[in-house]
């Protein structure tokens, strides 16, 4: 009898070790799964911001006459500080900048003068346009391809906000510059000795009046750019006796290559002027 209940104690220490080792093996099962790996981040990084806002830009230009060195914009409105830069033709198209204005507030600006780095020689058209200051440093920056900072400004549709304006240029009085000699003529013609024109123009022979120049009595046929020598102009007004008269260049203002000078109402090709300023006419004394 002592001999089984020994064999039965056996037995249920066997099992109860058993299951002793069983539990340890599923405690360290568990207890041991790798845990996460642990990653060190390195500092948040955020994407440049892209600068100020660029639309809505409007500009708003006229055609308009100029002497070449400057245009004006009737208004801009920007969405931030920027400036209005002026493009040149390139077959149709805005092409490179030649002159742009200081730097303009956000809103509206109105009668905005541009002045020109590159003069126009004559009338052309040209392109204002919006111009953002980007990197907000007060100073136009745009020369693309390489440093193209401040770029365009854009309408509320997406567009580029430019305008295209005919500026027109009036030929150059001066400087003009003309010779005659006391001369002896049947009073029909007389002849300029030399005539410098800054663009196509005119010798208009003018009557005397108390000593200055008076009424048209006659002019010559258009005249290039540069100088011209012995110029015959027939008179309209034949003179009747000798008499003092006055040659004085005229500028062929609306390039049509006509004489057109009936003051006041339809003066259109002006007199010319000297390098000082003064009308380029001199008086000449005729021996009829």
């Amino acid at each position: 009898m002592r001999k089984r209940l020994s064999i039965m104690a056996l037995a249920v220490g066997l099992v109860a070790a058993a299951c002793s080792s069983g539990g340890g093996a599923a405690d360290t099962t568990t207890s041991t799964s790798a845990p996460a790996p642990t990653t060190t981040q390195g500092p948040t990084t955020t994407a440049a911001p892209e600068g100020p806002a660029r639309a809505p830009s409007v500009v708003q230009a006229d055609d308009q006459d100029s002497d070449g060195t400057t245009i004006v914009v009737a208004s801009v409105e920007l969405p931030a500080p920027g400036f209005i830069a002026v493009h040149a033709d390139a077959d149709g198209a805005p092409g490179p900048v030649i002159g742009h204005s200081d730097l303009l507030p956000a809103g509206t600006s109105t009668d905005v003068e541009v002045t020109l780095d590159t003069p126009l020689e004559g009338s052309a058209p040209v392109y204002p346009m919006a111009h953002v200051d980007m990197d907000g440093d007060g100073v136009y920056t745009f020369m693309p391809p390489d440093n193209a900072i401040d770029v365009p400004g854009l309408t509320a549709d997406g567009d580029v906000a430019v305008t295209k304006i005919m500026v027109t240029v009036p030929p150059a009085r001066g400087p003009s510059a003309l010779q005659a000699d006391p001369q002896t003529s049947d009073g029909t013609t007389i002849v300029v000795a030399s005539v410098e024109l800054p663009a196509p123009g005119f010798i208009a022979v003018h009557a005397d009046a108390d000593g200055a120049p008076g009424p048209v009595i006659g002019h010559s046929d258009l005249l290039p750019a540069g100088t011209s020598t012995d110029v015959e102009v027939t008179l309209d007004t034949p003179l009747d006796g000798s008499a003092t008269v006055w040659p004085m260049v005229h500028i062929d203002m609306d390039g049509d290559g006509v004489y057109t000078f009936m003051p006041p109402d339809n003066a259109i090709d002006v007199p010319g002027l000297t390098a000082d300023g003064d009308v380029a006419v001199i008086p000449v004394e005729i021996e009829v």
